[in-house]
């Protein structure tokens, strides 16, 4: 017997759940009841690639786990800014009860600093412990969340997503929530410029410029240098800050966010050029979504979850509409130099570890991305026939490795789409 928190694919359920509900609430209003009435739900969910999925994010999110906890074996994450702690005891439940009963701060410290028993999460299972509240607190906020999903860029059908590292524990949805998109989003940038007919052999200084009307905004390049020149191509595949800055400058903030919503991206995107280096806050589904316009060269497909609902006696409640690839965002020729750039972002570039550590066998096209000061991982790629992201992050983007080395998408989730 599976239970809500322990099948297969929990978080890809409770999506399932909202859209079922939702769907049959309009047509057949309080008729069915989706727990008792034996309804008959297909999904588009690959039960192969689900286990790969899951299989490869509790690996890599334990390694990664042992990892972060020995970064900061010495002292707490949030040691440079408490008030990250502060405000997350405040708002627990435990917390405000005391308060209600007209405690002291120093008396509601005492109180959760003594132990009880409790179930706690860990990468090697469930662990029935003695644990403080303040304790329990603190290995909560240190714990690292991950998200994966998987799209065949052929019908949108999304065919693997694991939403965390345990959903009984962390219910919280990664794959639909949004944080800083870090460099994930400079393909879409580059796309509307060479969209516009920009050459990706021109060669653009790499120096740091500064921006007078936008405020002397000044970008700099993740590992300090900014000497010589790269081409259009070259500041994608290295992920130059100053390229894309110079690109998104020439281009226009408008053009790449009217782009962005051609592709799939519905979050809002502040009209800033910052957006160029990822500082809007987008959900790992749309920026997977996103992707598919390159696999499909030029056109996007929306993600589709549900394909029908029959009742107990098989007659058919609901089906999907027919999905296909929304019109031409971009010719061709733009989608197939997009490609050929990604590709050599896998070969030689940011996200080179894919073949050279991991052996992948294969065509592969992809993109790393960093947010800043590495709160946010992340790693979207592609093959002809699937699109997939994998987010890693704190759920506090102020606790996260100190080094680049270590909190980079390339070490953080492009493992969890190799393996």
């Amino acid at each position: 017997r599976l239970d809500h928190n322990h099948g297969p694919a929990p978080y890809f359920m409770e999506q399932v759940r909202i859209q079922v509900e939702a769907i049959l609430k309009e047509n057949f209003g309080d008729t069915y009841n989706i727990y008792t009435d034996g309804l008959r739900i297909h999904t588009t969910l690959d039960a192969t690639l689900q286990g790969f999925a899951v299989t490869a994010l509790k690996n890599h999110m334990a390694y990664l786990q042992k990892t972060f906890d020995e970064h900061w074996a010495q002292r707490e994450p949030w040691h440079a800014n408490p008030d990250i702690f502060n405000n997350a005891l405040q708002r627990t439940s435990r917390y405000r009860a005391l308060k209600a009963q007209g405690l002291s701060e120093n008396q509601i410290t005492e109180e959760l600093k003594k132990p009880v028993s409790t179930t706690v999460f860990s990468h090697d299972g469930e662990k029935r412990v003695n644990i403080s509240p303040i304790d329990s607190l603190k290995n909560s906020l240190r714990t690292l969340h991950a998200g994966f999903v998987a799209i065949n860029p052929a019908n949108g059908h999304v065919v693997a997503w694991e939403g965390g590292v345990n959903f009984r524990f962390f219910k919280y949805d990664h794959v639909t929530a949004r944080r800083q998109a870090g460099s994930t989003f400079k393909p879409i940038v580059y796309a509307t410029a060479i969209n516009k007919g920009f050459d990706p052999c021109e060669f653009i200084s790499n120096e740091r410029r500064i921006y007078s009307r936008h405020n002397d905004w000044s970008p700099t390049n993740s590992d300090g240098n900014h000497h010589g020149y790269y081409s259009l191509k070259g500041g994608l595949i290295n992920s130059a800050n100053t390229i894309a800055a110079e690109v998104i400058h020439k281009t226009g903030t408008s053009d790449v966010i009217q782009m962005a919503r051609k592709m799939g991206i519905q979050s809002p995107i502040p009209n800033v050029p910052s957006i160029a280096l990822g500082t809007a806050d987008l959900s790992l589904l749309e920026l997977t979504t996103s992707y598919t316009t390159f696999a499909n060269y030029g056109r996007a497909i929306q993600p589709v979850i549900l394909l029908r609902i029959e009742d107990n006696n098989g007659n058919l409640l609901y089906e999907a509409p027919e999905n296909h690839a929304a019109q031409e965002e971009f010719n061709e020729e733009t989608a197939r130099l997009m490609v050929q750039i990604m590709r050599e972002t896998i070969e030689r570039g940011t996200g080179r570890s894919l073949y050279s550590r991991y052996n992948l066998q294969g065509d592969y096209a992809g993109k790393t991305g960093t947010s800043q000061n590495n709160a946010d991982g992340w790693f979207i790629g592609y093959s002809p026939n699937l699109v997939a992201g994998a987010w890693v992050g704190a759920e506090n983007p102020g606790i996260h490795f100190r080094s680049t080395a270590l909190g980079q998408g390339a070490h953080t989730a492009l493992p969890i789409f190799a393996r």
